[in-house]
This record gives structure tokens, sequence and C-alpha cells, in this order.
């Protein structure tokens, strides 16, 4: 029997909201519960009612995702539950347009079993009491927020994807494990490097010039691109924070992340201004012809020698083992003499991968063993480095 979308008399607290925006709301908020968890709250998502919906939110005390589904929804209504198991059963339970649910108590303990009915399936889900979830751990009061500001969700879409591919997973140097954000020259910059590799990109805007310097982790970065790519994602991200945390609010949802305790690395280094060998050709053809020659290795990420010349630019790659591959890539070397340096295949195909289809890439060289920064003349506000490989 279909249920309505009002909520009955009940000694029950109860919620009814459509399926297909819950399960999107949970899909969001799973991606920071960690599968294999030794604190049982932390596998849970949080279920409570307001006067127009239901509030779902899930955190792993650094990270913290709460999304708002609309809906008719009692106030005394509040659960926690398996947050993965949830997300099974609305994807995979019998059709139903809306999801019903209510509380059914324990012998006067305070978690309650959560009884879902989709529309003739009726499942209850064991819960944990919902008032030991730590609400209050990466919340911002407003008397607190010292710095606010606005993006949109393309533009922050663009700036994370522009550096996401440079941060680094090493433990041991945690400090680069996310994005540096900061104002410079009146742009909010993002940067990210793992010490071989590094993207910068820089956002036009109104922000605070005072704004700290801060490093979002790595984690916060890959949901919030999972939540700007999502179909329903609203427009504007507002986005507030305080010198150890942020909230990035997008529509219904909002994302609070911890930022990492620790020193950036000084990248402005690195980014060398007196490199004056320019090589520029097309990042299609250059990504193509470096994803040739590194077939005969059989190691990810082995060096390709390039050799640029006036008569002729060639990439190559050797493998002791399997033999060699060369090819010749069509470019302007604005250099008389030839000229020879050893890059990362996987590092530079990431880059022109990020730099775009049918884009040209200007690459400035100084000598063989410097750092080669990278540009395009179609995004003036994107630069990458990368650092040289002996061959």
């Amino acid at each position: 029997m279909k249920h309505t979308t009002q909520i009955v008399e009940s000694a029950a607290p109860q919620a009814i909201v459509e399926r297909q925006a819950l399960t999107s709301a949970l899909a969001k908020v799973c991606n920071v519960v960690e599968r294999r968890n030794t604190i049982p709250m932390l596998a849970c998502a949080m279920l409570r009612g307001t006067d127009d919906g239901l509030l779902v939110r899930a955190t792993d005390l650094d990270q913290e995702i709460t999304a708002f589904v609309p809906g008719a929804c009692d106030v005394r209504f509040a659960g926690a539950v398996d947050a993965n198991k949830l997300l099974q059963l609305l994807k995979k339970a019998k059709p139903s347009d809306h999801v019903g649910m209510s509380l059914q108590a324990v012998d006067d303990e305070p978690a309650a079993k959560v009884i879902l009915d989709f529309e003739g399936l009726e499942v209850t889900m064991n819960g944990l009491d919902p008032d030991d979830y730590p609400v209050d751990v990466l919340e911002i009061p407003a008397d607190q927020a010292s710095w606010s500001f606005d993006l949109s969700r393309g533009d922050l879409a663009t700036a994370l994807s522009k550096v996401a591919f440079a941060m680094s997973s090493e433990e041991t140097r945690y400090y680069l494990n996310g994005a540096y954000m900061l104002v410079h020259a009146g742009a909010l910059r993002f940067v990210a490097t793992d010490g071989h590799r590094l993207g910068r990109f820089d956002l036009d805007g109104v922000f605070p010039e005072n704004l700290p310097g801060v490093i979002v982790p790595s984690g916060a970065i890959y949901n919030l691109q999972k939540i700007l790519k999502a179909k329903d994602c609203a427009d504007h991200v507002k986005v507030t924070m305080t010198e150890s945390r942020a909230h990035f609010e997008i529509g219904d949802v909002k994302l609070a992340t911890t930022f990492i305790d620790g020193t950036f690395a000084n990248y402005e280094r690195v980014i060398a201004i007196s490199n004056d060998k320019l090589f520029s050709c097309n990042a299609d053809d250059l990504a193509a012809a470096v994803k040739e020659v590194s077939v005969i290795s059989s190691e990810k990420g082995r060096a390709v020698k390039f050799g640029l010349g006036l008569v002729e630019c060639t990439i190559s790659c050797t493998n002791p083992d399997s033999g060699s591959a060369k090819t010749s890539l069509a470019g302007h070397w604005d250099q008389e003499g030839l000229f020879e340096i050893g890059l990362n295949s996987q590092y530079v195909t990431d880059i022109m991968a990020v730099i775009g289809k049918g884009a040209d890439v200007v690459m400035a060289f100084n000598d063989y063993g410097s750092p080669v920064v990278i540009t395009s003349p179609a995004d003036a506000r994107f630069l990458a480095v990368q650092m040289p490989m002996r061959v």
C-alpha cells in the first residue's frame, strides 16, 4: 500500500521523504564514512527531522557532510543507523517513490530501531543512540566565523581540478596531503605539490585580504569535487572559515572540514622565472606522443626523453628489457641548439589532461637538471611545474 506524504497521528516519530532525494543525500554523506570503523557511531548516518524535512549527516571527526532532504517529518524523529547499509537498501529495495521511516523504542533504551517502509517492503534497522553523535565537533558558531566569501560552483570545480592531481599521499610529508588556499594579489590561489610536480591556479573575485593561508586536506578536496559534479548541485558556494576549519555550503549540502596543522612548502621557490628556453605545441599531441613511447616501458611513470631542436622535436623511451621507442612531435623550439631532458611520463600526461583538450601548451626550460614550468595560453590562471628525471 502506498503511503501519503503527510505524517499521520502516531506515538512513534515518523518521517516521509522522496526516495531519490534521500538516496542522493546519503550517497554524498557516505563519502566520509569509512568501511571499517572502530567507533560504531562513525559508521552511522544521523537522521534528524526538522519542520520541513530531514537532515542527513555523517562524520569521521575531521570532516562532516550534511545534506537536507525536503519532506514531511516529525521534529522528534532522530535515528542513527549504518550509513552504507542504508544506502544499499535505498538502491536495491523494491521500487517506490517515497520512503517512510518510524522509530521503534527498545525497552526504554535511547537507541531506537528505525523501521523503513518502501511502500510494501518493511525493513527494521538497529540503531545507536542519536545523542551520542558528535554534533559540535566541526561547528562554527556565527559569532566565531572570522572570514567568509562566495564562489560559483564552476569556478571552485575548475580550481580544484587544476591542482588535485599534484596532491601528495605520503604520510611522512603530511603537510603536502592537501591543497594550499590563500589570497595572493587579490586572487584566491590554490596550490598543491608532492615534491615532484606542482599545480597552481588563481581565481579572480572579491576575497578577504587578511585571509590566512590554510591547507585543505585531500579528502575534503576529493569530496568537494564529488559534490560539485553531482547533477543536483547548486550553483553557489558559500565558504565560512576560522583559522582551524571551514564550511563549504553548496545549496542543501554542507561540507565541514578541519585544516592540516602544518606549514606548506615554499612553492614559489621551485617556480623558476629564469627558464628562457621555450617549447610550444598542442597538449593533445604531446600527451599522445608520450603515451605511445611509454608503452615500451613496464614501469608506470618511467622517464621519457625530450629531444628538442630546430630541425626535429622527438620524444623517446628506453627499456633495457624490452627495447626502445621514439616519435617525432610537431612544435616550436625557440633555441638553435639541441636540448635534452627526461620527464616522468605519467606526470606529463596528467598535466596535459588538466590543461584540457585542444589547448596549446608552453614548456619553459633552463637546463636538464632544473624544474620545467608549464603554462597554457588558453588559461593564464594555471601554472604547473614538473621536476626532471635522469635518462
